[in-house]
């Protein structure tokens, strides 16, 4: 998974490594906190992804490019 697509909240791992896979499983069933903080970064950053907020986005790209700013 590309960082841009699962965010700063995602946790990462080695797609090649069970062991590494297992122990980020593990970490974030058993540890409250984290999973809550992770839950929490991800609906921040996926609203990013809205359509209202891709319609600003290429809103504000073209008044960019009609102002040459």
């Amino acid at each position: 998974c590309f960082a841009e697509a699962g965010g700063p909240g995602s946790r990462y791992v080695d797609p090649h490594s069970p062991e590494s896979i297992a122990e980020a499983i593990k970490e974030i069933i058993s540890d409250h906190a984290l999973r809550k903080k992770m839950i929490q970064a991800g609906r921040e950053y996926v609203s990013r992804f809205s359509p209202h907020a891709a319609a600003s986005s290429i809103i504000d790209i073209y008044k960019k490019a009609v102002h040459g700013a």
